[in-house]
């Protein structure tokens, strides 16, 4: 999921240990270059979230009922690239369970209308005048 999200800037996860031998989640590169959460961007950190709650819901839905996911403007740290790889992720995890994808900004809703298929895409605008 990672790699998905990063569009593969981030090959996988994996453990690695600081002082102490306190286990933390590290990114790798293609290289095999580790990341640590501190080097990675706002931006790649809110990625590699997405990814691991994607995932978990994954996992969770291949075991029992499927969970609906709700987002919240979760992509405004991503640049339109990892934007339009993310909702492409999670226009794919809508034909397995209900995806609701709220935003306030239209080039969220441009780029979903380039990444989600037609059928599985459902944009509806509120009004917010009174």
């Amino acid at each position: 999921m990672f790699a998905l999200v990063t569009e593969n800037r981030f090959v996988g996860l994996e453990p690695d240990y600081e002082v102490g031998d306190d286990p933390v989640l590290v990114g790798v590169r293609e290289n095999g270059e580790k990341v640590a959460l501190a080097g990675m961007s706002d931006g790649t950190q809110d990625q590699l979230y997405l990814a691991l709650r994607l995932a978990s819901l994954e996992k969770f839905s291949a075991d029992g009922e499927p969970l609906p996911l709700l987002v919240d403007d979760a992509l405004v740290n991503f640049d339109n690239a990892r934007a339009r790889a993310a909702l492409k992720v999670l226009g794919n995890l809508g034909g397995k369970t209900q995806v609701i994808f709220f935003t306030h900004h239209q080039h969220m809703v441009h780029l979903a209308t380039e990444a989600v298929e037609d059928q599985v895409l459902h944009i509806q605008e509120l009004n917010a005048t009174r």
